[in-house]
């Protein structure tokens, strides 16, 4: 297994205790360190579309963890660092979701324990883009465009009684550097190849299917004959 594009060592910072009696799991007494690490092997299909992030934390590995995804301007540049997301249980916070216009619009925060996110919806510049249970060996996500760059955001979550709600966001959040698909190994693995060959192939069976007909019915009045 290929590991050497990114290799990262990330401390979220710790969210706030939550009440008792809430149900819900109280955050480390610590910050959350996160080991995260981005992967290229055989099972990263190379089509300019895959990335796939593998990580692990030291607190808490079972449980779920909400991805969003964002697109930034080719060119830019950062490394790995701790983001707010919640101010308090679920409460995704405008800074978030909006972080260049926050200070100077106005944009309510979003209680995801009473609304659902399911992948690919829109939370301000985030996107959806998965949530899984436990810390993953190797998670694949299919980015819109391949001449694109990409920040991910970490969130380690609890799960709703509702499907795509969460409990809580618990605060120990991360955000990855910007990061680029899998470059497509060949044309033939190019999605618009791709496309191309299977609208051909089509072409090719509904002609085929054309000329039987035909043939069919040249046949059939000298056969009544």
């Amino acid at each position: 297994m290929k590991r050497a594009l990114l290799l990262l060592l990330l401390v979220g910072t710790a969210g706030p205790v939550l009440a008792q009696g809430s149900g819900a799991e109280e955050p480390p007494p610590h910050p959350t360190k996160w080991k995260v690490e981005l992967i290229e092997n055989s099972a990263v299909p190379a089509d300019g579309h895959h990335l796939a992030l593998s990580w692990e934390r030291d607190y808490n590995p079972l449980g779920t963890v909400l991805i969003f995804r964002r697109q930034v301007p080719k060119g830019t540049t950062g490394e790995g660092k701790q983001i707010l997301v919640v101010d308090r249980l679920a409460q995704i916070v405008p800074a978030f979701m909006y972080p260049d216009t926050f200070r100077t619009q106005y944009y309510p925060a979003v209680d995801v324990s009473a609304k659902p996110i399911p992948k690919g919806t829109t939370l301000g510049v985030w996107t959806v883009a998965d949530s899984v249970d436990g810390d993953r060996t190797l998670w694949i996500d299919e980015v819109p465009d391949p001449d694109a760059l990409y920040e991910y955001a970490l969130v380690p979550a609890h799960r709703g009684a509702a499907p795509d709600t969460y409990e809580t966001l618990m605060g120990s959040s991360v955000i990855t550097p910007p990061l680029a698909p899998r470059a497509a190994a060949t044309i033939v693995h190019r999605r618009w190849f791709q496309i191309l060959v299977l609208v051909a192939f089509g072409a090719v069976v509904a002609a085929t299917f054309a000329m039987r007909r035909r043939r069919a019915g040249a046949k059939a009045p000298g056969e009544a004959s």
